[in-house]
């Protein structure tokens, strides 16, 4: 799984698996609306590191080299 989402089959074509997910209701406006925002995320780096230094919310995020994300094709 990756991402909370099951693996539908193997990933012989990242334009077919994209159009596969893109195509469930709502994923389209999803992603638009987050590459719209992707600005305002920038620039509200410094509000979410105060938060994390204030809250320090035990979570470890690992995303790299063995993301499943980034499967070689």
């Amino acid at each position: 799984m990756s991402q909370g989402m099951p693996r539908i089959h193997q990933r012989n074509n990242p334009w077919t698996d994209e159009f596969y997910f893109l195509n469930h209701p709502g994923q389209a406006e999803i992603q638009s609306d987050l590459f719209d925002d992707y600005r305002a995320n920038v620039d509200n780096y410094p509000k979410w590191q105060a938060w994390m230094r204030e809250k320090q919310p035990r979570l470890l995020v690992i995303w790299g080299k063995y993301e499943l994300s980034f499967d070689a094709i």
